[in-house]
């Protein structure tokens, strides 16, 4: 799902892949709960700060302190 340009395709919002038609974590409507950047493979980059698959979890303290500044989230979105 997306548009073709100078024969490589550019996907749509929440979707990826070579041909467009793998949809991202989170969902074609809210792509990596909009805390991550869509990979090719579908899967999510989380911002700092944000865990899981599709990056809906927000590390304690936020993104911008994360842990309170007293140490690191883990994969488990906990600190």
């Amino acid at each position: 799902l997306g548009g073709c340009e100078g024969g490589a395709c550019r996907c749509f919002l929440g979707f990826a892949g070579l041909n467009c038609s793998t949809e991202c974590n989170g969902g074609a409507y809210n792509p990596c709960f909009h805390n991550g950047r869509c990979l090719s493979d579908g899967s999510c980059d989380c911002f700092p700060g944000f865990r899981f698959p599709d990056c809906s979890c927000e590390c304690p303290g936020g993104a911008g302190n994360v842990c309170h500044g007293r140490g690191e989230c883990g994969a488990g979105c906990q600190c």
